[in-house]
């Protein structure tokens, strides 16, 4: 259920998305926190990916649900159950992206996993991490743009190169992109949102392809 789950999330099924982990919970013991953690993780992430609603309940959903998550993990000892840490970070990742946090919201959760994912965090959770910042400091600055925020972006792409991960690859080139774009850098903006929309077509990813062309 939980595999079924993954793979309707991807391709923008949500609601059997969330149909799929709730049969999934179903299955968990009580006490197998971290894999509770984990389905309710997702479950939530199925609210956060929706298009965004008038009265931003999808939103609170979501909000509602990492903090279920974040319960079961903190009933778990970090020492004795396996994959603790890599389920914390990614719980935090998912508060940060698809963007929909506020500023302040996506500062407090930056602030607190940063030492975590310097210290345990794998190379795909580091340009996570990396992208979000940047998003986040292209919020917060109102689009002026400073070269510590183009920086974050050229981080997150050289891990996204290194690992191959080409979803966070076209991402990577698309925060860059309008990074370099808003610093009036043109022809880099040029070369990465191009790039970005050329993953956007290989990996059928009409959202990254859309903002691209925009």
């Amino acid at each position: 259920y939980e595999d079924m789950g993954d793979v309707f999330e991807r391709i923008g099924r949500l609601q059997e998305a969330m149909q799929a982990y709730k049969c999934a919970m179903g299955y968990v013991l009580e006490h197998e926190y971290v894999q509770r953690a984990r389905l309710q993780r997702k479950h939530a992430l199925t609210w956060q990916e929706r298009p965004a609603h008038p009265e931003g309940t999808n939103h609170i959903y979501a909000l509602q649900g990492y903090k279920e998550a974040e319960r079961l993990l903190e009933q778990a000892s970090a020492e004795l159950k396996a994959g603790w840490q890599q389920e914390w970070i990614q719980l935090q990742l998912a508060r940060l992206l698809p963007m929909r946090s506020s500023v302040d919201e996506m500062t407090l959760v930056i602030e607190k996993m940063q030492p975590i994912v310097e210290q345990y965090g794998t190379a795909e959770q580091h340009g996570r991490f990396y992208l979000a910042v940047c998003l986040r400091d292209l919020a917060r600055d109102h689009y002026v743009v400073s070269e510590q925020t183009v920086l974050y972006g050229r981080n997150a792409l050289a891990v996204a190169e290194r690992i191959g991960d080409r979803n966070l690859l076209g991402f990577a080139h698309l925060a860059l992109g309008g990074s370099l774009l808003w610093s009036d850098h043109m022809d880099e903006a040029e070369e990465n949102i191009h790039a970005a929309m050329r993953v956007g077509e290989q990996i059928g990813d009409a959202t990254l392809f859309a903002r691209c062309l925009t």
